[in-house]
């Protein structure tokens, strides 16, 4: 699961985060040695393990 520490307000903005960033998600949590159930999604910092 990936939660926004900023949530995207309205569909296209949804949608645009997912599109803009989905690329990225995969390179980060693929690379992760470990495999966690939540990431954060940080405005300025990216993808980060969030705590469970």
């Amino acid at each position: 699961m990936i939660l926004c520490t900023r949530q995207p307000s309205g569909l296209r903005e949804q949608l645009e985060l997912i599109v803009l960033n989905y690329p990225r998600w995969l390179e980060v949590i693929a690379g992760s040695a470990r495999h966690p159930q939540l990431w954060l999604q940080h405005r300025r910092d990216g993808l980060k393990v969030g705590r469970t």
